[in-house]
C-alpha cells in the first residue's frame, strides 16, 4: 500500500508534464502518485497559465484594404476642405470686385438721354466740326504730347475743372472726357449733359445713346467695335469721371 502511494513519475509522464502540463499533470491525481508530485505538475500548470496571461498581445495588424480605404478618405477630405475653402475665397473675390464696381460709378441722378432733342452726327475726323458740335464756346486750350509722343490739343469747355467736358484731339484719337462732382448734383448735371450731346454727335443718334446711358450705369468696355467701324476704347465712367476714346 505504501509503495502504491509513492509511485514515482515516469519520465514519460514527466516530459508530458513539462511540454503540456494542461492534459498531462492531471495523470498525478492518480492514486499512487505523492504530494510532491502532483504540487509540481500543477504548480509548473499554474506557472504557465500566469506566463501565458503577462505575454503581450501581439499588435494588430490592419488590414491593407482599410489603410487604403483610410488614406483615401483623409485624401478626400483635404481636398474637399481645400476646395470648399477655395469658394470661400472665391466667393469673397467676387463679392469685392462686386463691391467696388458699385463704387466705381456715378452715384447721383445722371440725366437720362432726352430723344426728343435730335443732334446731328459728325466725322470724327473733323476738329472743327467736333469743337461745333458741343454747343459750347471753349474757355481754354492746351497743347500737350500724349502718351504715345503725338502732339495733341486739349479743349475745355468750363471753367469749373471739377465739373465740364474738356476734349482730346491728336492724329490718333478723339478723347472725350467729363468730369463731375455729385454733391453738386446741378453742375454735375451739366457736365453729363454735355458728355450726352457730343456722344451723340460723335458716335450717332442711337449707338450715341446707348454707350453714354451704359457707361452711366457703370458698364465699362475695354473695346466696341460699332456698325459703322467706329473703334472705341476705355469706355467707362467712375464715381467722378466719365471718358472714352475714338480711334481715328
Amino acid at each position: 500500500m505504501n509503495n502504491l502511494e509513492n509511485k514515482k513519475v515516469s519520465i514519460p509522464l514527466a516530459i508530458g508534464i513539462f511540454l503540456i502540463p494542461l492534459i498531462f499533470a492531471w495523470f498525478t491525481l492518480k492514486k499512487g502518485y505523492s504530494t510532491q508530485a502532483r504540487v509540481l505538475s500543477f504548480g509548473w500548470l499554474a506557472l504557465g497559465f500566469i506566463a501565458f496571461a503577462l505575454v503581450p498581445a501581439p499588435p494588430e495588424q490592419t488590414n491593407s484594404t482599410q489603410q487604403a480605404e483610410v488614406v483615401e478618405k483623409t485624401e478626400a477630405e483635404k481636398t474637399a476642405l481645400a476646395d470648399a475653402e477655395a469658394a470661400i475665397i472665391r466667393q469673397q473675390f467676387e463679392d469685392r470686385k462686386a463691391e467696388l464696381a458699385e463704387e466705381d460709378k456715378p452715384h447721383f441722378e445722371w440725366p437720362k438721354v432726352d430723344y426728343t432733342k435730335a443732334v446731328a452726327k459728325v466725322t470724327s475726323t473733323d476738329d472743327q466740326s467736333i469743337l461745333k458740335a458741343v454747343a459750347k464756346p471753349i474757355i481754354e486750350k492746351e497743347d500737350i504730347t500724349n502718351e504715345n509722343g503725338e502732339p495733341a490739343t486739349i479743349y475745355y469747355f468750363s471753367k469749373n475743372l471739377v465739373n465740364g467736358l474738356d476734349i482730346t484731339l491728336s492724329r490718333e484719337f478723339v478723347d472725350v472726357t467729363w468730369r463731375f462732382d455729385e454733391k453738386d448734383p446741378v453742375k454735375a448735371t451739366d457736365a453729363f449733359n454735355d458728355g450726352q450731346q457730343i456722344t451723340r454727335a460723335l458716335l450717332g443718334g442711337k449707338e450715341g445713346s446707348n454707350i453714354y446711358e451704359a457707361i452711366a450705369k457703370g458698364q465699362k468696355f475695354d473695346t466696341l467695335h460699332l456698325e459703322d467701324g467706329t473703334e472705341i476704347k476705355n469706355a467707362r465712367c467712375g464715381s467722378n469721371v466719365c471718358r472714352y476714346q475714338i480711334v481715328r
